[in-house]
C-alpha cells in the first residue's frame, strides 16, 4: 500500500475508492453524476459566495461528499492528462495563495463592465484548470465556481446546460489548450444580466 495512488483507487478492480463501495466504473460513473447534478442545483439555488479556495474545497465537498472521503480534500498526487500535467502538489501552496489573490482582484472588478467580467473570471477558469486541485470532479467544481462568481456580479451564466453540446465543446478545447481568449469569449458570449 506504499503506492499513493492506493489512497483513491481501489488496486485489483482500478476504480476509485468511493462510499458505497461500487467497483464497475461505469456504475460508478453513473452514481457520481447523478450525485453530483443533484448537488450543483442545490448549490445554484444556495449562491454561496466564492471569496478564497476554501470556498472551492468546500464546493467539491458538496458535490462529492456522498461520494468520495476525501471530497473537499486537495490531491496528494501528481497528475496529468495526456501529454500535460497539472500542477504539481509541491507547488499547492503557492497556487492557493495566488488563486486567492485573482479572487480578490475579481471582487473589484465593475459589474457593469462585461467584458472585465469575462476576463478575470477566463483568468480564474484556466488558472483553476491548471491547479486541478482535487483527484476526481475538477472540471465540475470550477464550472460552477465561475456560475456563482457571476452571479456575485449580477450575471447569469451557465457553462454546462444539458442542451448545449458545442458549448461543453468549446469548454473542453480550452481546457485543453489552456486558452483563456476562448474562455473569455465562451463566457461573454454566456453572461445574461440576472432577471
Amino acid at each position: 500500500m506504499s503506492n499513493p495512488w492506493y489512497i483513491y483507487v481501489d488496486p485489483i478492480t482500478g476504480v476509485l475508492k468511493n462510499l458505497k463501495g461500487i467497483t464497475s466504473a461505469m456504475l460508478l460513473h453513473r452514481w457520481e453524476s447523478h450525485e453530483a447534478a443533484e448537488q450543483i442545483m442545490a448549490l445554484r439555488e444556495k449562491s454561496p459566495k466564492i471569496n478564497s479556495m476554501k470556498d472551492i474545497q468546500q464546493l467539491h465537498k458538496h458535490l462529492f461528499g456522498n461520494i468520495y472521503s476525501w471530497a473537499g480534500q486537495f490531491r496528494k498526487v501528481d497528475m496529468g492528462k495526456g501529454d500535460s500535467n497539472f500542477l504539481p502538489i509541491a507547488q499547492f501552496s503557492k497556487a492557493v495563495r495566488y488563486m486567492d489573490g485573482l479572487l480578490s482582484k475579481y471582487k473589484l472588478a465593475d459589474e457593469k463592465d462585461k467584458s472585465e467580467i469575462a476576463k478575470h473570471l477566463a483568468t480564474i477558469l484556466d488558472d483553476l484548470n491548471h491547479f486541478h486541485p482535487f483527484r476526481e470532479g475538477n472540471g465540475r467544481t470550477q464550472r460552477l465556481a465561475i456560475e456563482l462568481l457571476a452571479k456575485e456580479k449580477g450575471y447569469d451564466l451557465n457553462l454546462n446546460p444539458p442542451d448545449n453540446q458545442n458549448m461543453y465543446t468549446i469548454y473542453m478545447r480550452g481546457s485543453i489548450e489552456e486558452s483563456r481568449e476562448l474562455f473569455a469569449e465562451l463566457i461573454y458570449c454566456n453572461l445574461e444580466p440576472t432577471k
